[in-house]
């Protein structure tokens, strides 16, 4: 599968996204697909699968079967587990195309030649086999508890991450492209999930901000360049990349500060000429006091220094501007006063209702020193917990929130109206000056070109910058966070980690990233199991 050349622009748009950009994977890679939110990851995911088509350019895909995850699969499908499944791995359009060849006869030479052509795509994904297959992948693919004839849209949570494995788990493809496929996995999912890529012959194209993953199975980088919206591949692991980026960045860094200094001492060389041109004829002396000759020399004097002026000023044209990338500043060190009270949140015998399904009693008490981790597989009821306390679930039992809690809920799903346009969302939610808060959202990568958009159109990594750059805004001394680092790109992470670190309120969390859990120093652990907290 290889893009060559390739431009890419969405409809109504100046800016190109992808310009130029060449990427290729072969057999057995497995490639991180890497770069900022916005660069164009997922939007090259959708051209390689034929979703969108460029501008200019060539891609190829011949010959390849292909299997493509999404970043947000649409489960509201009321087929059968098995029969969505037959159907996402395509299977079933296969298997249509073969009964429309027979039922027109295939005494015809060039239906067969067709037939025969289409049925060993079929064996390729060993379309003969799948019911085994699938009642083995039953069995390899951790805590499923759901049957196959059950609906998909009767599905849990916790049941849609499994299924998700499950679709990976009966992959014959030649290719396999995944779009942040640990959003919302639990530790055994990802576990799984690395075990699965580290043994696969397909090629394996992964859009991912779990480093702990990447540094595991991957071993080429495509990168892409927020600049130039080109891409550039490397075989490297991910650990490597990011030491050769880093350094990257120093040396740019250091070149960037040498040609600040040039710059200036350039602009002072020609302030100085300039006044010694304008000094001119009062500055120059004759020694014989001859004035002819005082003049003369006046004049040569300020026409070298002109001349030296423009000299200088064609060596500043001349500097090609090294211009550092811009870094996402979220932090959350802006002045709190922590609750008062050694309790934040007390609550007693606490039970909601999810369809036939109960969660709770739960009792407890979060601590205002407390940094809990609300930790489980999926399906367990993290979420639901959280909702119970903090959102919109309606339960029985006593929630006590501390007075002077001023409390921050950032849910899995981002509760963003999507008719809402950002500006007017964000500026109800929010009564500052209109100027700093233009400057916030500029801060968090919320950029002037989205304010009027709606809701909607964000990506899921913007939308979450939008939130994340709400908490600063709204200044909470309680945070709840669900799964903050869904749909963030790695730079993105990497500050939110620095803000929470700096962060002297309760905070709240539930996230399956390792690398983020350690450096956020969570200091208490809950795990919800079976309708009760372990602590």
């Amino acid at each position: 599968m290889q893009a060559q050349n390739i431009s890419f622009r969405y409809d109504g748009c100046v800016d190109f996204v992808l310009k130029d950009a060449s990427f290729s994977i072969e057999s057995g890679e497995h490639v991180a697909l890497v770069g900022p939110n916005g660069s164009g990851k997922s939007t090259l995911l959708k051209i390689l699968v034929g979703e969108l088509k460029v501008q200019k350019g060539l891609v190829n895909q011949e010959g390849q079967e292909v299997l493509y995850l999404p970043q947000e699969i649409d489960f509201s499908s009321s087929l059968s587990v098995r029969d969505w499944l037959f159907e996402k791995l395509g299977l079933a359009e296969i298997d249509e195309k073969l009964e429309s060849l027979i039922k027109a006869g295939l005494e015809n030479g060039e239906r067969l030649k067709k037939w025969g052509e289409i049925r060993q795509r079929y064996e390729h994904l060993d379309g003969d086999n799948f019911d085994t297959n699938l009642e083995k992948a039953m069995h390899q693919v951790p805590l499923i508890d759901f049957s196959i004839k059950q609906g998909v849209n009767s599905l849990s949570g916790g049941q849609i991450q499994r299924l998700k494995l499950l679709l990976i788990a009966l992959a014959k493809h030649d290719i396999v492209l995944m779009d942040e496929p640990t959003n919302d996995l639990d530790y055994n999912g990802i576990v799984w999930l690395e075990n699965w890529i580290l043994k696969t012959k397909s090629g394996v194209v992964i859009v991912s901000h779990d480093r702990q993953l990447l540094n595991k199975v991957v071993n080429h980088i495509a990168a892409i360049d927020r600049e130039t919206h080109k891409t550039l591949k490397a075989k490297s692991s991910y650990g490597d990349f990011l030491e050769q980026l880093e350094a990257m960045r120093m040396k740019l860094m250091i070149d960037h500060e040498r040609q600040d200094k040039q710059i200036k001492d350039l602009k002072k060389r020609i302030a100085e000429a300039k006044s010694k041109a304008n000094r001119g004829l009062g500055k120059a002396g004759a020694a014989d006091g001859d004035k002819l000759a005082r003049n003369y020399r006046a004049e040569r004097g300020a026409g070298r220094a002109a001349a030296k002026v423009r000299r200088l000023k064609q060596q500043l044209t001349a500097i090609v501007r090294i211009e550092l990338a811009k870094h996402y500043e979220m932090r959350f060190d802006y002045d709190i006063v922590p609750i008062q009270s050694p309790v934040a949140v007390s609550f007693e015998k606490v039970t909601a209702q999810l369809g036939d399904k109960k969660f709770g009693p739960y009792s407890g008490n979060i601590l205002t020193k407390d940094r809990l981790l609300i930790s489980g597989p999926n399906g367990s009821g993290k979420t639901t917990f959280l909702r119970m306390l903090f959102g919109d679930l309606k339960r029985k039992g006593r929630v006590k929130i501390a007075k002077d809690a001023k409390v921050f809920f950032m849910p899995q799903n981002r509760w963003l109206d999507p008719e809402e346009n950002v500006w007017n969302f964000i500026s109800q939610q929010v009564k500052l000056a209109e100027g700093e808060v233009k400057s916030r959202l500029v801060q968090y990568g919320v950029t002037e070109n989205l304010w009027s958009n709606s809701l909607a159109k964000l990506s899921p990594g913007e939308r979450t910058r939008l939130l994340v750059c709400l908490i600063n805004l709204k200044r909470p001394n309680l945070l709840v966070l669900d799964e903050p680092t869904n749909h963030m790109d790695v730079e993105a992470i990497e500050a939110i980690e620095k803000g929470l670190i700096n962060f002297i309120g309760t905070l709240v969390v539930v996230s399956h990233d390792q690398i983020f859990l350690k450096n956020i120093n969570v200091n208490k652990v809950w795990e919800i199991s079976g309708n009760k907290i372990k602590t």
